[in-house]
């Protein structure tokens, strides 16, 4: 470096003296005192394509990636029949999230080379990018067919097929990263996503416990375990996975809505009290939320509580699905307070005799009402109800 550097003292008006000491700035990571040099070489009369590609990497090292594609679509001119030319540009126009300009350069550097395994790679990650997975899939299986056979590629290649929903494909390409990578939490994580929507829920927890050991610590990790956890029954698991996600995201509202249905399973309702109020401190106005509120103000025994919330959700809400729960509910409530329930059930009959799909779990109801202590004729009319309710949930 610093016999160039006299050199130019001596004599400061030769372009190849600063192009030899930017290119040793560069391999010095010295970006910004290359790209000096690089200007005035060029300033000097100096040009040719190699040093707009190296003046490109410049500008690329400080991502200035505007400038960096300038300098690559000087130097196409002077060699526009060069494809790694097209493809850094490709590249360049991807992270910027160019993406018509991207694929216009990769599709000009295959038709150079069609056998670059590097430009599908590359194109295969701008399709992911832009939804078109079936096509991202297409190339990566190019990628691995031309000769880049490694974990990540295959990692990449199982996204997309997990994108398309087709996750038998998606485990295959996570199983052959595995056996190439048995270290990544990743990997394992993605594999246990797929093996839960193919319904293989232990699987899935091994998966899942096994990215968590590998160092996949957050709370993700926790809540589609839990969810896991969930479907096998292991609902105390569950809990204790939803809880430590809870602990790392806080302001995550699914996390207590699933660890309140939770302790409904587990008929643990002041717990569920307590995570569906802490659910509604996000969302106010959700009516599902607030109907499994009513449910458990009833099941407590909270009758005039669950009255303030049916008003609210009639209150807040249009919608008949929700309205006619409401009046269900009202009409629980005017029973178990000995009044009449002849407006409210009218109410409930108008709506039932709508067009309208009513979702809802009747576990819970059903539990309450079997084992709460009532007079036969109370527990009668609202067996009734329930029955009804019932019937238009088929």
């Amino acid at each position: 470096m610093e016999h160039i550097t006299n050199a130019i003292k001596l004599k400061d008006n030769i372009p190849e003296l600063y192009y030899n000491r930017a290119l040793t700035y560069y391999a010095n990571n010295d970006f910004q005192k290359a790209i000096n040099d690089f200007k005035i070489t060029i300033d000097l009369g100096y040009e040719n394509g190699i040093l707009y590609f190296d003046f490109a990497g410049a500008y690329y090292n400080i991502q200035d990636y505007n400038s960096a594609i300038s300098c690559l679509s000087k130097a196409l001119k002077f060699n526009p029949d060069n494809p790694n030319i097209f493809t850094n540009r490709g590249n360049l126009y991807l992270i910027i999230k160019n993406y018509n300009s991207a694929l216009t350069d990769y599709n000009e550097a295959l038709s150079m080379n069609p056998h670059d395994p590097y430009v599908y790679c590359n194109r295969a990650n701008l399709y992911y990018q832009i939804n078109e997975y079936k096509k991202s899939t297409r190339d990566y299986e190019k990628c691995i067919q031309f000769g880049i056979e490694n974990s990540k590629t295959y990692l990449n290649s199982g996204l997309a097929y997990f994108q398309l929903n087709e996750y038998k494909k998606s485990l295959e390409f996570y199983n052959k990263s595995i056996s190439i990578d048995n270290n990544n939490f990743i990997t394992f994580y993605l594999r246990g996503l797929a093996f839960f929507n193919l319904n293989k829920y232990k699987k899935s927890i091994e998966d899942f416990t096994k990215a968590f050991n590998l160092g996949l610590v957050d709370w993700y990790i926790h809540f589609n375990r839990g969810k896991a956890y969930i479907m096998l029954e292991y609902y105390n698991l569950a809990i204790s996975d939803f809880t430590d996600a809870i602990k790392k995201n806080p302001d995550e509202q699914e996390l207590f809505d699933l660890r309140a249905r939770t302790y409904y399973h587990l008929k643990d309702y002041n717990s569920a009290k307590k995570d569906y109020f802490e659910v509604l401190e996000f969302n106010p106005e959700n009516p599902n939320y607030i109907q499994d509120l009513i449910e458990l103000e009833l099941i407590l025994g909270e009758n005039i509580l669950s009255r303030e919330y049916i008003f609210n959700l009639l209150k807040i809400t249009a919608e008949p699905k929700h309205r006619i729960i409401g009046y269900f509910f009202l009409c629980i409530n005017s029973i178990l307070l000995n009044e009449n329930i002849d407006e409210c059930y009218s109410d409930f009959k108008k709506i039932a005799n709508s067009d309208i799909n009513i979702d809802w779990d009747f576990t819970d109801l059903d539990y309450w009402i079997d084992n709460v202590k009532l007079n036969s004729n109370i527990k009668g009319k609202i067996k009734n109800l329930i029955l009804e309710l019932k019937q238009l949930a088929k």
